[in-house]
């Protein structure tokens, strides 16, 4: 009883920590894609600006 109890609550401990990686991985690619994206969209900004000035 006591062993089965045990074996469960570990399956359910070892679920729980694995959903946080899971979740975290997923919010922690997801703000790189984010950061990568206003990087290039202020990049593509800077080379208009640097095109505008250069005629």
């Amino acid at each position: 009883m006591c062993n089965e109890k045990f074996k469960s609550n570990l399956l359910q401990n070892y679920c729980i920590v694995w959903g946080q990686i899971f979740r975290n991985t997923i919010t922690y690619q997801y703000k790189k894609k984010l950061e990568n994206f206003e990087k290039m969209l202020f990049f593509q900004k800077w080379t208009k600006w640097v095109l505008i000035d250069s005629e």
